[in-house]
This record gives C-alpha cells, sequence and structure tokens, in this order.
C-alpha cells in the first residue's frame, strides 16, 4: 500500500465534493483493495475509493502529488516543488519544534533534478518514481 499525499485543489484533480478544497489530502492505494478501477496512466492515476462507504471515481495527476510512503518499508519520497505553500509552512513550524528530537532517517527529496537526470539519460537519475508493484 502506499499513501499519496496530494494537493485536491490543483487542475485535473477529481476527490469527492468534501475534500477538493484541501491542500493535503492523504489517500492510500493499492492493488490488494481490489478496486473496481485502478489504473496507473502516463499522467495521472484513476482509482474507485472508498470514502465513508461510498465509492468513488478518483482522478490524481501526478502534479498534484507532493508526497508518497510506502507502507510496506517506511520509505518516503517528497516532490519539493509539488509541495503547497500552507503546508510548506506547517512543516517548517513542526521542524522548529522538534530541533529538540533525534534526528531522524531524511526521506528522499526530489527537487525535480533527478526527474531531468532521468529524462536524459544521465545515469544519476533513479529512474521513473512511480514503479506499480503487485
Amino acid at each position: 500500500m502506499v499513501m499519496v499525499h496530494l494537493d485536491a485543489r490543483r487542475d485535473g484533480v477529481d476527490v469527492p465534493e468534501q475534500h477538493r478544497g484541501h491542500p493535503a489530502l492523504a489517500l492510500n492505494l493499492s492493488r490488494a483493495f481490489r478496486l473496481d478501477v485502478f489504473e496507473v496512466g502516463p499522467f495521472s492515476v484513476a482509482a474507485s475509493l472508498s470514502f465513508q462507504g461510498e465509492i468513488y471515481q478518483c482522478v490524481i495527476p501526478y502534479g498534484a502529488i507532493f508526497s508518497m510512503t510506502s507502507k510496506a518499508d517506511g520509505q518516503s519520497r517528497i516532490f519539493a516543488d509539488a509541495v503547497p505553500p500552507e503546508v510548506q509552512i506547517l512543516a517548517d513550524e513542526e521542524g522548529e519544534e522538534e530541533s529538540a528530537a533525534p534526528e531522524a532517517e531524511e526521506p528522499m527529496v526530489d527537487d525535480g533534478a533527478t526527474a531531468r537526470a532521468a529524462d536524459s539519460g544521465d545515469s544519476a537519475g533513479s529512474g521513473p518514481f512511480l514503479r506499480l508493484v503487485d
């Protein structure tokens, strides 16, 4: 299972009405859910997800996703260019409060350079950011 954090206000996002204004909507995606629709396309993910027992056909453009976390191993990927400003401000404030806490392992952060390196064929690129795992 992968938890994606997305800005539901971005163009092309289709989620239930009550979630459309949310700058940091978290959705869980997994083939194990046996969804009627779960399509990973070239520009977006489409999935029939359950919200309070009601099924809704969601569309999540990749540009709206700013963070992904694997529930299997806990690894996270943050796409810094896509983080909404108000979410960044909250993260900065939390970081200041936690500065006295022991340091945890840093999640991998993508500032766009990895994607550019991968697109150019540079061996420094890590390949695609989304990988479908059955």
